[in-house]
């Protein structure tokens, strides 16, 4: 049997070595399982070799679309006109503002805000206004309609020292659209000059809006989902402002296109997750806990939160028959959350598969000192660097799961950059992709979220 660690040549690892269904689980147990779903594997690695080839996936007998997402890795070359019109406007925006104001929500909002929580200093506005960091200061709206943050935020900011950042690919979403309009009367008659719009480039309303005021316009690919777009201009943007590598980004997601084609699951990470994922809902575990060790990370988890839960929950298959399937994610925070959840990680119903993100390497060689005085537990920490508590911490968690034969896998990155987190993204979004195709559903699509919005138009 293959080793249940699978490690790629840049130190990406995946590690199924925790992955226990059942007390009585053999060591042969998956090897049987995965020759028992031999023929929906092989059915599912032809589907996404497509889609990787074609950018095609099947919806429904006889009918097929278009997905996107799978190019956006290569737009400097695919579209090098683009690439510069980016560091052109990132140029524009940190010569001639303090603050830039990024409306959108979903897709529109989680992409950009996990990118700068993940990859710029944890109190960066803080720190540009303190003169320690250079740049533009960032803030969000429009991912709500809680009247009281965009008060608050117009009451602080300098309209004339702001620029605005829309993001909305129908330019029609009751959040992103009431924010937008809000904030335009706050900035002025003026504000067309000191707004971007980023949505479809060839319909709806905030395009049509955009160009009769003559608003710069960035592109949505019109086949490519909100909850699929974080590596097009809708995160490209945002990262781009915030002093992020966006090159290095894209590089890490291509480097994970060559595992993609390898048939062999043992060599392939987002093919193994996604059956590990799928062999978990078969035998009832139905609820998918991400629990990254690193605050940094919690806006990523969320971010994952849409695209399993927008993707997978779905009441038909692609052939029309009734499932109501999917599994539902929760956020879960290492190591905030062992005061909290992990006790019904632990002990609770065994309906659970935990997915935990370590960081290998975090850029600090902050350790707890000693103190003057005694404290009891002191000698224990004294000397010991903070990363070390972290991992510490995510081993006697999995050690706590393991004796009680609780399910997890364990996805490691060397450390936390640009690279790695751009082949983390690119990694959970086909992992989503294949995990579709073995639960026979459209993962494009979202009609419940379709649903309540007619009733909410109705109402307005």
């Amino acid at each position: 049997m293959p080793s249940l660690e699978l490690a790629l040549d840049n130190g990406f690892r995946l590690n199924a070595s925790g992955f226990c269904l059942h007390k009585t689980q053999t060591p042969l147990w998956l090897e049987e399982e995965l020759q028992r779903h031999r023929q929906k594997l092989e059915a599912s690695f032809q589907a996404i070799t497509r889609l990787q080839n074609e950018g095609k996936v099947s919806t429904a007998p006889g009918k097929e679309t278009s997905i996107g997402f799978v190019k956006l890795p290569h737009l400097p070359r695919q579209n090098p006109k683009l690439w510069e019109d980016i560091f052109a406007w990132q140029e524009k925006i940190l010569k001639n503002y303090k603050n830039l104001i990024v409306i959108g929500i979903g897709g529109s909002y989680l992409g950009g805000k996990m990118l700068v929580e993940a990859l710029s200093s944890p109190l960066r506005n803080l720190r540009i206004t303190q003169g320690k960091e250079s740049g533009v200061r960032l803030f969000f709206a429009g991912e709500n309609v809680d009247p009281i943050p965009l008060e608050c935020l117009m009451e602080t900011l300098d309209p004339q020292q702001s620029a605005l950042l829309v993001i909305s690919k129908s330019g029609t979403t009751l959040e992103p659209t009431a924010a937008f309009l809000t904030l335009a009367r706050w900035r002025g008659a003026e504000f067309a000059h000191h707004t971007t719009a980023i949505t479809d480039p060839h319909q709806g309303a905030l395009r049509d809006f955009a160009l009769r005021e003559n608003i710069p316009l960035f592109p949505i690919p019109p086949d490519v989902g909100g909850r699929w777009s974080v590596l097009s201009p809708v995160g490209l943007l945002v990262a781009a402002a915030a002093g992020i590598d966006i090159e290095n980004l894209l590089a890490g997601a291509r480097h994970l296109e060559t595992s993609l084609k390898e048939k062999d699951i043992w060599k392939n990470p987002p093919f193994l997750y996604a059956t590990l994922m799928h062999l978990a809902q078969l035998y009832g575990r139905t609820e998918s806990v991400i629990m990254p060790y690193s605050s940094r990370l919690l806006y990523f988890a969320q971010w994952y939160v849409q695209l399993l839960a927008e993707s997978l929950g779905k009441k038909y298959t692609r052939q029309g028959y009734k499932i109501h399937t999917g599994r539902t994610p929760i956020v879960s925070i290492g190591t905030s959350d062992m005061h909290s959840q992990t006790q019904l990680h632990q002990d609770g119903p065994r309906n659970k598969v935990i997915t935990f993100l370590r960081i290998q390497n975090h850029p600090s060689s902050l350790e707890v000192p000693p103190l003057s005085r005694t404290l009891e537990g002191e000698e224990k920490l004294k000397g010991r660097k903070f990363q070390d508590l972290l991992h510490a911490a995510l081993d006697a968690n999995q050690k706590a799961l393991q004796e009680d034969h609780r399910p997890y896998v364990e996805i490691t990155l060397p450390q936390l950059n640009a690279y790695y987190f751009g082949e983390l993204i690119y990694f959970f979004q086909f992992a989503t992709a294949w995990e579709g195709e073995l639960l026979d559903v459209n993962s494009y699509d979202q009609p419940g979220v379709e649903q309540y919005k007619r009733h909410l138009q109705q109402q307005l």
